[in-house]
């Protein structure tokens, strides 16, 4: 997980600021984001939508190896 603050200057002497709030999930290796791969960081807000899907897609990658 990774948290924080990332600000920059917009070039016109003002400092733009946002939260940064990031997970790194790890998928099925050599397989699509729609099947559950897709390694990368995702938001924070996205975390529990995109872990079901993940945990669902190795269940069924699991069943189909059976």
């Amino acid at each position: 997980m990774v948290t924080g603050e990332f600000s920059y200057d917009n070039g016109f002497g003002d400092i733009q600021r946002e939260r940064v709030c990031l997970y790194w999930l790890s998928g099925i290796p050599n397989k699509t984001e729609a099947e559950g791969g897709a390694n990368g960081f995702v938001p924070c807000e996205d975390l529990s939508v995109r872990l079901t899907n993940v945990l669902r897609a190795r269940k069924e990658s699991e069943v189909e190896k059976r």
